[in-house]
């Protein structure tokens, strides 16, 4: 009996694993796509590059309902997100206030240097691909930990016309659409736009607005057009916009101390505050709304030279404005008004190819400048009198305490009172940050010297 079912089971396995064409031919067969990847500046397919990367597509945001890069991480793993960027198998920067974030976000083989970019729309996109480990080799600039990049949809030679509307909880209204066409065999354009918009989660308190709102839109240009048989141009033309709110502050009891004494050097008993509705103040904040603008063009100029020989130029420049409040917290406030970051880079890669041999060798400028003024509110933070031995350049509403709430009068309210000091950012001299990089950063928390 053994025997006989051993046979059967050998007929089975004969009968099934015929040439693989006839089960190519049988529908609903599986079949595995090949996943095309540019992370090491030339195309090469995900399962033979020798690199550890992760791959989403838009497919798989929709899944999810993400629309800003702040959620991909959700998606990715070893990807997180902390205060000025990513952070990757657990390397990053948690400091919003200077540095750059250790994983490059690229988008279109650009780099984005402001991290409050990561906020803004994302749609109609090809892939987003999350390389780990040091990619200074590649990419120079502030790749320590990865590289998170970001490959929108093409122009491409096929008419296209789609779009979709979502409505969710709490009034999340969502309206996207997109149009390619091809105007000629030689050229390509693709128009893309959304919108999303959502009432928010939590009530605002002194604020008009809830906590938690979606106000996000994207808009996109994108052509292609093929100048001669081996030049290639690839560009686009894009503006997005952030005007949501903050989200909700998870609240917990704190201690303040109230008898606290410089000059003697003691704080005296502490004083414990148990969790309300009002922690620290933080809810008579009446500006919770970010106020974010990005206007982007980013272009691909590619000369295939022969069947082995190619030559890219990658150029691009971005302009961030940034009005609105990225913290109120009721520990710590801050308010940009009219802060620009401006940032433009050159590239030029020359790519060899053969069965045998790649090669990938290349040059790259970059720089970006920043403008206009930040208002941090940090006084609160500390017991008065102890704010007072603050930095000058860190305080710019002096702290009272953290006493309760006492009526409409709470420590939020009194520190917004105080005349408030605005701190101006100016360039520092210039210094390089990775390979090939020229970056002029500018002077952080603190007014200029004198």
């Amino acid at each position: 009996m053994p025997l006989v079912v051993l046979l059967g089971v050998m007929l089975c396995v004969l009968l099934h694993t015929g040439p693989g064409h006839a089960q190519d031919d049988t529908p609903g067969a599986l079949v595995l796509e090949s996943i095309t990847i540019t992370a090491q500046r030339r195309p090469e397919v995900l399962s033979k590059a020798p690199i550890a990367a992760s791959v989403v597509g838009q497919a798989a945001l929709d899944s999810q309902g993400i629309s800003a890069l702040t959620d991909v991480a959700s998606s990715v793993p070893n990807l997180q997100l902390v205060q000025n960027g990513f952070s990757m198998r657990g390397i990053g920067n948690n400091n919003s206030f200077g540095g750059y974030s250790t994983v490059a976000v690229q988008v279109d083989g650009i780099y984005e240097p402001a991290y409050q970019a990561l906020s803004l729309g994302l749609f109609d996109i090809d892939r987003i691909e999350a390389v780990r480990g040091p990619q200074g080799t590649v990419y120079g600039r502030n790749a320590t930990a990865g590289v998170v990049n970001i490959e929108t949809a093409r122009a491409s030679s096929r008419f296209e016309a789609f779009g979709d509307l979502a409505y969710g909880s709490y009034h999340d209204r969502t309206a996207r659409g997109v149009i390619n066409v091809p105007v000629s065999g030689a050229l390509q354009l693709r128009a893309s736009a959304m919108k999303r918009k959502s009432d928010g989660y939590d009530d605002g308190g002194a604020s008009p607005r809830n906590y938690g709102e979606i106000d996000v839109s994207s808009a996109r240009l994108a052509w292609a057009l093929q100048a001669t048989p081996d030049l290639r141009w690839r560009a686009s033309l894009s503006q997005t916009q952030n005007n949501s709110t903050l989200p909700d502050v998870v609240r917990a009891s704190y201690t303040y101390f109230p008898n606290a004494d410089i000059a003697a050097g003691t704080l005296g008993p502490p004083v414990t505050v148990a969790p309300g509705g009002n922690i620290l103040g933080y809810r008579s904040a009446q500006d919770i709304a970010s106020d974010l603008k990005q206007t982007a063009f980013r272009s691909q100029l590619t000369w295939s030279i022969d069947e082995r020989w190619s030559v890219t130029y990658l150029a691009g420049t971005t302009r961030l404005v940034n009005d609105g409040v990225e913290f109120a917290s009721g520990l710590f406030t801050l308010t940009n008004q009219d802060y620009v970051t401006r940032a433009s880079s050159h590239e030029i890669d020359v790519n060899y190819e053969a069965d045998a041999l790649k090669l990938v060798g290349g040059i790259y400028a970059y720089r970006d400048r920043t403008s206009g003024a930040q208002k941090v509110g940090i006084g609160d933070a500390l017991p008065y009198p102890l704010s007072s031995v603050l930095p000058p350049p860190m305080i710019i509403s002096p702290g009272t305490g953290f006493e309760p709430p006492a009526g409409l009068e709470d420590a939020s309210t009194r520190r917004h009172r105080l005349p408030a000091r605005t701190v101006s950012h100016e360039p520092a001299p210039p210094s390089a940050h990775g390979a090939d990089a020229d970056s002029v950063q500018p002077r952080r928390g603190g007014a200029p010297p004198g």
